[in-house]
């Protein structure tokens, strides 16, 4: 009988190893992403008159991004949050984001070698600070919510690289202060997302 036990737990370990994410059924997994944001901020008037003429809308850029994450993928659809940070910088005036966001995805297989595409919907919470030279540091908290698109690829057992895009809009502001009377503000419209990623299944 432990003979008969021990060979059926060896089997049954064998052939979960040689489970591929794209054959898994119902699976959890955590990753990290890393890529480039554009976003469109814009800037009051009197922010471009007192901060040393900052002109905000390219603050973000190409700005470097990153994240992490872990969610429960099922197979045919997948749902996960995500935490995410961007810094950018304009005449010394320094903007930082972060998001803590949850998602959905539909996923579609491709092909047997583990390719699948995906598209869905996410929603969550943005977080805008500025670190201005000579100015109070001020925090704000606004809602984000979007969708993306993208390719997973298994490339071995457990884990696969993912390569999306993402847009979110946003309605978020915050202000610049000087000795407390307000001198200016900037607004974060939206957010456009190029990543990659690597997910790891289990």
């Amino acid at each position: 009988m432990k003979k008969l036990v021990l060979a059926a737990s060896i089997m049954a370990v064998s052939s979960m190893g040689s489970i591929g994410v794209a054959n898994a059924s119902e699976t959890t997994f955590v990753g990290g992403t890393v890529g480039q944001t554009w976003s469109r901020v814009t800037s009051s008037q009197a922010a471009k008159d007192n901060l040393d003429y900052a002109d905000f809308d390219n603050v973000f850029n190409q700005a470097a991004t990153w994240g992490i994450r872990a969610g429960k993928d099922l197979g045919d659809k997948r749902f996960y949050a995500t935490y995410d940070y961007t810094s950018g910088a304009a005449h010394h005036n320094k903007l930082t984001q972060e998001n803590l966001i949850g998602s959905a995805d539909y996923i579609y297989p491709v092909n047997d070698m583990g390719t699948r595409v995906f598209a869905g919907l996410s929603a969550g919470i943005n977080s805008l600070n500025n670190t201005p030279a000579g100015y109070t540091s001020n925090r704000s908290y606004g809602f984000t919510y979007g969708g993306q698109v993208g390719v997973l690829q298994t490339v071995a057992d457990n884990f696969e690289v993912e390569g999306g895009l993402k847009y979110m809009l946003n309605n978020n502001n915050v202000d610049f202060r000087e000795d407390g009377d307000k001198v200016g503000t900037a607004t974060l419209k939206n957010n456009k997302t190029m990543y990659i990623g690597l997910n790891y299944h289990f």
